[in-house]
This record gives C-alpha cells, sequence and structure tokens, in this order.
C-alpha cells in the first residue's frame, strides 16, 4: 500500500463511494449539502435506503445496528473482506457457536439503520476495542450497492432485485 485516504481527506473532498462499481468520486470544490441532498433523491428514487453514518471516538465510520434484535453499532469499512463480530457482540447477539475449526457463523437478522439482511453469514473475532464491537464489510456492502457519502456522512444500501 502506498498511502490511504483517510477520513479528514474523504471528508474535506466530500468523496462519495460506490462499493458495487469500485469507484471513487471527488469533488474538487469539496463536500457540498446541495450534492449530498441531490445524491439522496437520486438513490432514493432509485429503491436505497438511507442510513445515517457518524464519526466514532476513533474516527472510523460508524452505523447504528442490531443483530439479532440486539442493538449495537459497525464500523463501516471497505477495507474488511467479510462483515466480522467481536466475540462478546456475538455472545450478546446469541449468534450460534462457531465450530471447532470454523471462524464463520449465520446471523438470523442483521439490520443495519432500517435495513435488513436476513440469514447473513459472519466472521467471529477477536477485534480491538478501539474498532467497536463489530465491521460492516465489503462483502455486504457491495452485495447490497452500496454508496458512501462521506461529505453528507450517510450510506445507501439496496437490495438486488429478485431473480
Amino acid at each position: 500500500v502506498a498511502g490511504l485516504f483517510g477520513a479528514h481527506e474523504m471528508l474535506r473532498f466530500g468523496m462519495v463511494i460506490d462499493c458495487a462499481r469500485q469507484m471513487l468520486y471527488i469533488n474538487p470544490r469539496g463536500a457540498s449539502g446541495e450534492t449530498s441532498k441531490r445524491l439522496a433523491n437520486f438513490l432514493a428514487r432509485r429503491g436505497f435506503t438511507r442510513i445515517p453514518m457518524r464519526f466514532n471516538f476513533h474516527r472510523h465510520f460508524e452505523v447504528d445496528a442490531s443483530i439479532n434484535g440486539h442493538a449495537t453499532r459497525l464500523v463501516v469499512d471497505t477495507g474488511m473482506g467479510t462483515t466480522t463480530l467481536g466475540k462478546q457482540i456475538a455472545a450478546q447477539s446469541a449468534v450460534p457457536a462457531v465450530l471447532q475449526g470454523a471462524r464463520t457463523s449465520k446471523v438470523k437478522e442483521l439490520v443495519v439503520g432500517d435495513f435488513k439482511i436476513n440469514e447473513a453469514d459472519v466472521t467471529i473475532a477477536s477485534i480491538a476495542g478501539e474498532i467497536g464491537p463489530g465491521l460492516l464489510g465489503e462483502e455486504y456492502l457491495s452485495w447490497n450497492f452500496a454508496v458512501i457519502d462521506v461529505g453528507g456522512l450517510a450510506l445507501y444500501l439496496r437490495h438486488p432485485d429478485p431473480h
């Protein structure tokens, strides 16, 4: 890795991340409330659910979530391949125990903001305290056409069209 775009730079330039298309859009004039509003309207017309984001104490993007009905928060992490839950939140949320040698389990219901994902596969791991209870990983961001409006502090998700 030659370098990283940090939250400060992404916010400054009003970046928009399109996870499904693996595109990064940069506004050279910086973040714009009007641009975020137009993006929100555009995505709403296409069936996307808006989920407010905020910065946590360690300047990671975070969203409200629930796991099997247990309220929590997840860091939005485009660099993490899989959605990962810390062992503590997994136990509190009644996520089935991981079989010996396996790292993945199934969550009956993962809700991000008002966006529901049933029967979600998750990785259970030890997570550093500064990260938080868990990470919303790239697989569900891409599969659900995530658009991240950093300037507007919003995550947008849409379920795939039925087959």
